[in-house]
């Protein structure tokens, strides 16, 4: 006699879910053992069912490693599908940076297929894994969406430079994946970079002439800081050169790095303001500026940090605050450890806010009350200027953004009032 069709349904679900289960307790173990380290009896005991259960899902644990490898990256090209349509006002170079950004943003919540796959890469064995196969397939199709990507965002460049580009953006991706397994680097951060340092091998080989990369206007980039530093010099603010103090926080990497190098070739002199030291000593060598070690969730750091730029340079003029600390996760998501669900912690979200919206007003506070306290206005009556950087996620966060897309949308709605605040004093934010 048929079950019914209720039945039917939920033997369907329990079977949908107990496959679900074995796949996180693989990707755990295998993430954690590599491939040969992972056994049908430890996924047996991590998932709580039995082997004979396993088997019924899966021929064996080679099958198993590459239904892991395909789900992981399924989820994140589907990830990534969700977020296709960029703002078609971005440059070139800021449509690249920031789908680089986006395509690590969501590797962090689905790492899975690199991980698994890089180990079984570097794995010497006499005859190729199915799982070893899936991944070597994953990365086939990986270029050919890059390959179309690029092609995309650089419609003048030939089909050999941009082959050359993708292969070149796929490996910088596999090494700073695993320098943010093993070192804890932040990897959108990293990916952004990347970006920017492929394009400036396009330019270095000839491929790309500088001046195409900035065809609009985009916010919280080097773009954005290069155009303000132009306007300052040729409308506004004029930027004497050698005298013209500018704070930039974050100045080690990314915008902030980009920032120092824009504010230090219109004249002025920059104070680097990070945590990373050997990285921000040598931005302020490069620039002929000064190194302050800040950490911008401490006030006293930061006050330190005011102390000993101003002493060298005098009170400064400029800030554009770029450093933030941010922790990424779902409001409510799985627990890789246990399986069951977990909710982003108070502390985690507070984290974030001390991070990017407290830190904020922190820095953009205390940089103003200097300029109104040290500095005379200049003839048009003004004192000062003060950057502070969102981010896109403002307004369209993504799947584990909570904290950084609420924050940065915190920022954005902290510069109307400060600047109507300190607009009587000639401070401009």
């Amino acid at each position: 006699m048929p079950r019914p069709a209720s039945q039917q349904r939920k033997t369907r679900a329990n079977g949908v879910a107990s496959r679900l289960a074995i796949l996180d307790a693989a990707a755990h173990i295998a993430g954690e053992r590599g491939y040969e380290g992972t056994s049908i009896n430890a996924v047996s005991e991590r998932s709580g069912l039995p082997a004979s259960s396993i088997y019924w899902h899966f021929k064996n644990k080679d099958e198993l490693i590459a239904a892991v490898i395909d789900r992981s990256y399924s989820d994140w090209i589907n990830a990534l599908r969700r977020l296709a349509d960029q703002d078609t006002k971005l440059s070139p170079i800021e449509m690249y940076a920031s789908g680089m950004r986006q395509s690590a943003e969501q590797l962090i919540q689905f790492p899975d297929f690199l991980r698994l796959g890089l180990m079984l890469t570097l794995e010497r064995r006499p005859s190729e894994p199915t799982a070893r196969q899936r991944f070597q397939a994953t990365r086939v199709e990986t270029l050919a969406r890059l390959r179309r990507y690029l092609g995309r965002v650089f419609e003048s460049l030939g089909e050999a430079e941009i082959d050359q580009l993708a292969v070149l953006t796929l490996a910088g991706s596999d090494g700073l994946f695993i320098a943010a397994e093993s070192e804890g680097i932040d990897i959108a951060d990293g990916f952004e970079t990347l970006a920017r340092a492929v394009m400036g091998a396009a330019v270095s080989f000839g491929w790309v002439r500088p001046n195409s990369w900035y065809s609009s206007v985009s916010a919280s980039s080097e773009l954005l800081i290069g155009r303000y530093v132009r306007y300052q010099k040729e409308a506004v603010m004029q930027i004497e050169s050698g005298v013209t103090h500018a704070v930039v926080t974050g100045a080690a990497s990314g915008l902030g790095r980009a920032s120092a190098y824009a504010l230090a070739g219109a004249g002025a002199k920059v104070t680097v303001f990070d945590l990373n030291e050997e990285a921000g000593r040598e931005v302020a060598k490069d620039i002929d500026g000064l190194f302050c070690r800040v950490d911008v969730t401490s006030e006293e750091s930061v006050l330190d940090g005011f102390a000993e730029s101003r002493e060298a340079f005098g009170q400064e003029r400029i800030l554009v605050h770029c450093a933030m600390t941010t922790k990424g996760g779902k409001t409510v998501g799985r627990d890789r450890e246990t399986g069951g669900w977990k909710r982003m912690s108070t502390e985690d979200y507070a984290y974030s806010a001390m991070g990017i919206l407290v830190a904020s007003y922190r820095m953009a506070s205390l940089s103003a009350l200097g300029m109104i306290e040290n500095l005379e206005p200049l003839e048009d009556g003004e004192r000062g200027v003060i950057t502070l950087t969102a981010s896109v996620a403002a307004q369209d966060a993504q799947v584990g953004q909570v904290a950084y897309g609420s924050c940065k949308a915190g920022v954005n709605g902290l510069v109307l009032p400060i600047a109507r605040d300190l607009m009587d004093q000639g401070v401009r934010c």
